[in-house]
């Protein structure tokens, strides 16, 4: 079969950029200038050697979020003109390139959520998962999973500290360490971006609307407020593939629920998702895409009921797979542990007992990004 090369002047370009001795978070500049001359051409396809030589990671130069003002200048552009199918595209390959790297850390993602399971009790299950944080590697260890478990781990002065490390970008140091610490540990972790809001508006990179966009997407990355969805991609291709994937799968499941229609690029990145790094959330997409005249009359699991907690997604996604997938006596059964006999008792009850209701508040604000 003869392959027939593409070419657009936004492919093109790119190809040209790929030919250099820079990668892609060197040249997410010139990227994006180059999409802002092209706006309705689309990607297509770009050979795999230059996909690699531009998104392969390096594990001894990457970094987490290394942002300047002239990356600030650019999501000011994007905050509202959206160039989505284009960063959709960048995203795909970016995944493509490094599945390896998102595939490690999904495995130890799913590891900690067995440990909160499955351990006797919670100190247990907390100390479990303090021992995994060693087995993360320097470039796990430059993700935003990596940063939101390690800080939920720690008392208030502790994650204080981190801001003093070298190791990471300035703008992790300086923008992004205390607002993390803050919402762990002062503010209860919600779906409102309002409550992150008060601690982002340093002005450090010249524009503090967009440094506290930035900051909130970074902390809990279903808040996108009022920014464009490719705002949030060009965020998340300068962070680790894995957080990049999940944002990823926020974004469709969003479209998904909300009956926006997919586009062929929604079609393609979640094919590439499923194929790499599969999971229960890429398995339930592949069957729940729908177009926008397509009625959605379908029954999924059902949500934790937590009373007075609005839950949205994260570790309360799976409990509520876990918890609604067998019958209340078969439920009972299923309560080996500390953890699971909280939730079980406290599953569709009005007025549960305090002592489960406030075991199950804790996990939930401590690893609400699970």
């Amino acid at each position: 079969m003869v392959h027939i090369r593409e070419h657009s002047p936004l492919l093109d370009g790119i190809r040209d950029i790929a030919r250099g001795s820079l990668s892609y978070n060197q040249q997410r500049l010139s990227v994006f200038r180059l999409i802002k001359r092209n706006p309705i051409s689309r990607l297509g396809e770009l050979e795999k050697f230059l996909r690699n030589k531009l998104f392969a990671i390096n594990n001894s130069e990457f970094s987490l979020l290394p942002l300047g003002k002239d990356d600030f200048a650019s999501l000011r552009t994007l905050k509202h003109d959206n160039f989505y199918e284009a960063y959709l595209t960048l995203a795909k390959w970016y995944l493509e390139e490094n599945s390896e790297l998102a595939n490690r850390l999904l495995k130890k993602r799913h590891l900690i959520e067995e440990h909160l399971f499955n351990s006797a009790t919670q100190p247990e299950a907390q100390s479990a998962v303090e021992h995994m944080l060693a087995t993360f590697d320097k470039v796990e260890q430059q993700s935003l999973f990596y940063l939101r478990l390690r800080t939920s781990l720690v008392d208030s002065h502790t994650a204080a500290g981190y801001k003093f490390e070298s190791k990471y970008s300035r703008f992790v140091r300086t923008a992004l360490t205390h607002p993390l610490n803050m919402y762990i540990h002062h503010i209860a972790p919600s779906d409102d971006a309002k409550n992150i809001s008060p601690i982002t508006s340093s002005n450090r990179f010249g524009d503090s609307d967009i440094e506290a966009s930035v900051v909130q997407l970074s902390i809990n990355d279903d808040v996108l407020n009022n920014n464009s969805e490719a705002f949030g991609l060009y965020i998340m291709l300068l962070s680790h593939p894995y957080d990049l994937r999940e944002f990823v799968l926020n974004i469709l499941e969003s479209h998904t629920s909300s009956g926006q229609a997919w586009i062929a690029e929604h079609h393609h990145i979640l094919n590439s998702i499923h194929r790499l790094t599969p999971c229960q959330r890429s398995e339930f997409l592949k069957h729940t895409a729908v177009p926008r005249s397509t009625s959605l009359n379908r029954t999924g699991p059902r949500q934790l009921n937590i009373p007075g907690v609005n839950i949205k997604s994260g570790i309360a996604r799976q409990w509520g797979l876990l918890l609604t997938m067998t019958s209340q006596a078969q439920d009972e059964q299923l309560a080996p542990t500390e953890t699971l006999a909280a939730l079980i008792h406290i599953h569709g009850r009005i007025y549960p007992d305090p002592l489960h209701y406030d075991l199950a508040i804790s996990l939930m604000r401590q690893f609400w990004f699970l």
